[in-house]
């Protein structure tokens, strides 16, 4: 019962984020975040901060790919005029 309802949770939590993409992105990370260890090997400041903005950005890719692409379409045109006029 218990092992469904997990099973379930997960399936949930990764259903809609796109395994590749994932991949890629980790690797990235990884390297940059070997990079800032190798560049401030005596502070682990830098390093910590690196990694919390990696999280915050994982985050909301995972919450991006929650919303169907529809919506993303409707605030497409948006985004792009505000980005474009800033």
């Amino acid at each position: 019962m218990l092992q469904q309802f997990l099973y379930r949770v997960w399936r949930r939590l990764v259903e809609h984020v796109d395994g590749p993409l994932l991949m890629i992105a980790s690797l990235l990370m990884a390297a940059g975040l070997a990079t800032v260890h190798s560049a401030t090997y005596d502070t682990n400041d830098r390093l910590v901060g690196a990694d919390l903005n990696m999280a915050v950005g994982l985050c909301a890719m995972w919450t991006v790919a929650q919303l169907p692409p529809q919506k993303l379409m409707r605030f497409a045109v948006r985004s792009m005029l505000s980005a474009c006029s800033s």
